[in-house]
């Protein structure tokens, strides 16, 4: 659990890039950052993470998508409309 709120850490993994492949923030496939407070990742852009806060406050705070099958999940794509960028965040388990 991380943060002041004692709020469940969340994996930020790149899961697919869409458009052209070659987004500005030179993301690949895989990679990943995890959340553990209620700071920004360093390596995430500011249009990333514009995007995924909503979904990341929600999962972080015990609520859910309820168009998702899995409930510490979310899919998220940014905004880059030339190569948009899909995001799963994750909703870890306690240690």
């Amino acid at each position: 659990m991380g943060g002041v709120f004692n709020t469940p850490d969340i994996r930020i993994t790149v899961r697919e890039i869409m458009g052209t492949g070659n987004p500005p923030c030179e993301y690949e496939p895989g990679d990943s950052w995890v959340v553990t407070d209620m700071g920004s990742p360093a390596g995430l852009c500011t249009w990333a993470i514009a995007s995924i806060a909503p979904y990341l406050a929600t999962l972080r705070f015990g609520g859910s998508m309820p168009w998702e099958d899995d409930k510490d999940r979310a899919v998220v794509c940014c905004s880059d409309a030339a190569n948009p960028v899909v995001f799963e965040l994750r909703r870890l388990a306690a240690e």
